[in-house]
């Protein structure tokens, strides 16, 4: 035999060897999981902007969520201003 006939037993041998650590220990009966994931979470649905805002109101009130999105849209307008007035040409004297 030759010296590199055993390579392909060790190869196949490693699987076996290394994947016990990593192999998730089953479960006793009885015991499964009783929240099973949503379909949308399964299909990776991503929520609509309505809902998103109807979570936010939910969870912060209404008057936060308005506060936060008028600083957010000053931010942007303040941004557009300056790279608006950045990019204009200077103007010829």
């Amino acid at each position: 035999m030759t010296k590199l006939a055993w390579l392909p037993l060790l190869f196949l041998s490693l699987p076996a060897f290394g994947q016990t650590d990593k192999m998730p220990q089953s479960e006793p009966p009885g015991t499964a999981r009783t929240i099973a994931p949503s379909r949308d979470i399964m299909l990776h649905h991503q929520p609509t902007p309505g809902i998103v805002d109807q979570r936010e109101t939910q969870q912060f009130g209404a008057p936060e969520v308005h506060r936060v999105h008028t600083k957010e849209q000053s931010e942007i307008d303040d941004i557009y201003a300056d790279v608006m007035r950045r990019s204009n040409p200077p103007e010829a004297k």
